[in-house]
């Protein structure tokens, strides 16, 4: 299979802060999004708790240069949609809508990743809503198959752990927690800035030293990730459901992306 070449440019600011920008100029709309190489499996000594999907939620709350009600409407106003979601190795954000309201995606954004005030007066509210969902996951059956499945899979690696948190753990994260989870995961050197569509490659570099020349990389630590030992044969698991229902879920591990052996596989 032949894919088209790849035109996108990828640089490192100064800061660490990596930027790639692809240029589609043939409609007059853009997708501005930051990845933050931080996931559920990157907890550490908060491992299944869920406190990533929990700052997520809060960054949501209010930046520097506007409260939460004022960063909503500033996005609407630009025309934007925007959302974000968090997996086991990365948390998502992004604003997709007109060109030319570039800078002012790039602006909120920034503001969501790099300078969000994380209201203490929210905290528990939000961790109320949570919790709400954590519940609801448990009454899904889809949800709870989901769940035997990973932890049936993985024995020690962190992706055994649901991304939402356990209850029970996530009850645990207190108010300092979250806001040093912040300050260590949320820097330059683990944030990646995509933009693509159509707009000026150096208009948006510029905007995006402006806007981040405040910010710095971390200390490059990084957890310890479990690995589980080999697999030498099948595992199972069962569970009883309230639901009158039959669920089977099945899973193969294959190589990673990189491994000689991948592209036979795809096949």
């Amino acid at each position: 299979m032949e894919y088209p070449a790849a035109t996108a440019t990828v640089e490192t600011l100064p800061n660490g802060l990596t930027v790639i920008l692809q240029p589609e100029p043939a409609n007059p709309v853009i997708s501005t999004q930051i990845w933050v190489e931080t996931g559920s499996m990157h907890e550490d000594h908060h491992l299944g708790s869920g406190i990533s999907h929990f700052l997520e939620h809060m960054v949501f709350k209010g930046t520097r240069d506007f409260d939460a009600g004022e960063l909503a409407a500033t996005v609407q106003s630009a025309g934007g949609h925007w959302n974000a979601y968090t997996s086991f190795d990365r948390t998502v954000y992004y604003i997709d809508g007109p060109s030319d309201s570039l800078v002012m995606f790039l602006k909120c954004l920034t503001g969501l990743v790099f300078f969000p005030i994380l209201p203490e007066s929210e905290f528990e509210k939000e961790k109320d809503i949570i919790r709400r969902e954590i519940d609801m996951g448990l009454d899904d059956p889809d949800n709870a198959a989901s769940r035997l499945l990973f932890s049936t899979a993985f024995q020690r690696d962190p992706r055994r752990h649901p991304v939402i948190g356990h209850r029970h753990l996530f009850d645990q994260i207190q108010y300092h927690d979250l806001t040093t989870y912040h300050r260590t995961r949320y820097t330059t050197d683990r944030c990646f800035v995509v933009i693509s569509g159509d707009f000026d490659p150096q208009q948006a570099r510029q905007s995006l030293i402006d806007l981040t020349s405040e910010c710095q990389p971390g200390c490059g630590k990084e957890p310890l990730l479990a690995a589980d030992p080999p697999q030498i044969a099948p595992r199972f698991a069962r569970d009883t459901f309230a639901v009158p229902a039959s669920k089977i879920t099945l899973a193969w591990k294959i190589p990673s992306i990189d491994h000689p052996d991948a592209l036979a596989l795809d096949v």
